[in-house]
């Protein structure tokens, strides 16, 4: 299904492959693809199995919904920011859902100024029926780059940034340009297409080469010029995690132009697939579940990616910057706030390390085991 939907999304017009119903849903539910898929499927008639046709319908008009909530949202936001005298940068999902072409979304991230992060919040709880969900650091504290979500039960929930992580000292309002909605930018194509790669690719280990994050990042990929796409390829190759990040903006690029991809991360697909099939996010709720995927992840990945989430990945061990947190430890020992977490976090990560091994490893083969094409 992954080779036959990169096809797809390649220009392709294949049958897809024959499988049952329940593994159409756990293909959809990891790549998180279904709205652009159903896209390009009825565009080029490729021909499904009525199972595949109704499960594919029924996900993309759950992700439709999403992406037409983030829209409202991003609206809605952009009337409020303009009322305060500020604006708003739509990231990621939130830029795609604004876009042509929308992809799932979970929540719409948006950028403001420092000084306005907490009126923008206060807005969306008064004017938009949105509460706060979960603890919240003040802006400012070290480590922290957004708000809380604010969320309402008709509404993806909205996630305030106040600062851009991991991606340097650019400045995101520097060439920042309009996104529709009037109050609402998003960041220049070049900063745009760092951001989303970065975000997909290292600060989240485990949507490394999902289909979604593949398409965002082609789109990403299109919206810049020659010039542009060869300054993020030099960025990438400098970086700690060149690897994953090279292959995809390889990947990325493929799909930009139309011409069919070679799937570099067919072992991290194989890893979703098992995760979702095992119980998905119920089987590893918790932070001993949350590290035993983030250590599976890195152990499919090989390139010393292990190594990484202990020393300086973002969501790893240790990171790079001192995080100061909303949780109780922060608040009665602040001083030990660092020092306790890294050592929660490592205890999980060597707990959890032998069932991702076995994980890992299962992937691997599952991986180099499947048809191609």
């Amino acid at each position: 299904m992954r080779d036959w939907a990169l096809a797809v999304f390649a220009g392709g017009a294949d049958p897809a492959p024959a499988a049952p119903r329940e593994a159409w849903r756990v293909f959809l539910a990891v790549e998180r693809c279904a709205l652009p898929l159903r896209a390009r499927v009825l565009a080029r008639r490729a021909r499904l199995s009525s199972d595949a046709a109704a499960v594919l319908e029924a996900r993309a008009n759950a992700e439709l919904v999403r992406a037409l909530s983030a829209r409202a949202r991003l609206i809605t936001l952009g009337r409020m920011v303009s009322r305060l005298g500020t604006g708003a940068v739509a990231l990621k999902g939130g830029a795609a859902a604004l876009g042509t072409d929308p992809l799932d979304v979970q929540d719409v991230d948006v950028l403001v100024r420092p000084e306005h992060a907490e009126a923008v919040a206060a807005g969306l709880e008064a004017g938009a029926g949105a509460r706060r969900l979960g603890a919240e650091a003040a802006p400012g504290t070290a480590g922290t780059f957004h708000l809380a979500p604010r969320g309402a039960d008709d509404a993806v929930p909205v996630e305030v940034h106040y600062a851009l992580p991991f991606v340097g000292d650019a400045d995101p309002w520097a060439e920042a340009v309009p996104a529709g909605p009037p109050g609402i930018l998003r960041l220049a194509p070049a900063l745009h297409l760092w951001h989303v790669l970065v975000h997909g690719a290292v600060h989240h280990p485990e949507r490394r080469g999902s289909l979604r994050e593949l398409l965002m990042t082609a789109g990403a990929v299109a919206a810049c010029d020659a010039g542009e796409l060869a300054e993020v390829r030099a960025r990438a190759a400098a970086h700690p995690d060149a690897p994953p990040l090279l292959r995809t903006l390889d990947v990325a690029e493929s799909l930009a132009r139309g011409v069919p991809a070679a799937d570099a991360f067919r072992p991290l697909g194989a890893l979703g697939y098992l995760f979702a099939a095992s119980g998905g996010g119920r089987a590893y709720r918790g932070a001993l579940g949350i590290y035993t995927m983030r250590a599976a992840y890195a152990l499919a990945t090989a390139e010393g990616a292990y190594r990484r989430l202990w020393l300086s990945s973002p969501s790893g061990v240790r990171s790079l910057e001192k995080f100061g947190g909303a949780s109780w430890v922060d608040r009665l020992i602040p001083a030990a706030g660092h020092t306790l977490r890294v050592a929660y976090r490592g205890a999980c990560t060597v707990a959890g390390t032998l069932r991702a091994l076995r994980l890992a490893r299962a992937a691997r083969a599952l991986a180099a085991e499947a048809p191609r094409g």
